[in-house]
């Protein structure tokens, strides 16, 4: 009897093993896709790297290193003289690009956005390595390359520019072919393209942040802890699939490599707003 016994603990305890191995890569698998659709939104840097004569320089290196964090990314360029990084955090970066017999040469400056794509062509100098032609990013260019249309506004611009609501949603207003909503109309973020703003769409850090029992964005992220925010107005990608009018995407600071901290308090009463006409006539 104790070998019958023995034996069937052993058969339990090889099933077990079993239905473990069956059931991890089952639940590893279900963690990597719930990590995989929270994604942060990044954006685009590519160029050409060409010579004094427009010609491609292949295999000349590429180094994208972000102002605020200090993070670098590699590449090389193609046969074309192409480069790309296509997954880069929004901010600032310093690009410089080498090759043999070629001076150095570093942009700084050079601005990339959330969901957006930036475009940094170079024109390498005929020198020795130990050369540095250094070139301060100018204004962006425009995007001739796609027809989507990002606004885009910085950290700057989301603290500077007051709001009313103190929510940087309502920076949407300022945007192109975009109005603030008529009153008894539900939905949040303004009308875009003439469409009703129950059909805009949000999300935060790149995951969904839709409410729809009020057709609109279910968190309420400070101005201090934006670092970007992008309006998609025409021409979604594939990855909008839900709303016919404004996509609305907020991006979080990521920390950079300073130590530093903020406080905010946010205080909105009738009795501080400005009189109108009917109400100081009253009073008088």
């Amino acid at each position: 009897m104790r070998a019958f016994a023995e034996s069937k603990q052993t058969a339990r305890t090889s099933v077990s093993g079993r239905c473990m191995a069956l059931l991890l890569p089952a639940m590893l698998m279900t963690v990597l896709s719930i990590t995989a659709s929270a994604q942060r939104i990044t954006g685009t840097l590519r160029g050409l790297v060409n010579d004094p004569n427009g010609a491609a320089v292949t295999g000349a290196a590429i180094t994208a290193t972000n102002q605020q964090t200090g993070v670098t990314e590699h590449t090389v360029s193609t046969s074309t003289g192409s480069y790309e990084f296509p997954t880069l955090l929004p901010g600032p970066y310093t690009v410089s690009t080498q090759s043999q017999g070629f001076r150095e040469s570093v942009t700084k400056g050079v601005n990339v956005s959330a969901n957006s794509v930036t475009d940094n062509n170079v024109t390498l100098s005929v020198g020795a390595n130990s050369e540095t032609v250094e070139v301060n990013a100018g204004v962006t260019e425009v995007q001739t390359t796609t027809s989507t249309i990002n606004n885009d506004f910085s950290t700057k611009e989301v603290l500077d520019i007051p709001t009313g609501s103190g929510s940087p949603l309502q920076l949407s207003i300022l945007a192109p072919n975009t109005t603030a909503e008529a009153g008894g109309i539900t939905g949040v973020g303004g009308s875009v393209g003439g469409q009703r703003p129950n059909t805009n769409s949000f999300t935060v850090d790149g995951v969904d942040d839709n409410n729809t029992g009020v057709t609109g964005n279910n968190s309420n992220v400070i101005q201090d802890a934006v670092s970007g925010f992008n309006l998609v107005t025409n021409q979604f990608s594939a990855e909008y699939a839900n709303a016919a009018s404004g996509q609305f995407n907020i991006v979080t600071k990521s920390g950079t490599n300073n130590w530093h901290g903020s406080a905010e308090y946010y205080l909105q009463n009738r009795n501080l707003n400005a009189m109108d006409n009917l109400t100081k006539k009253a009073l008088l």
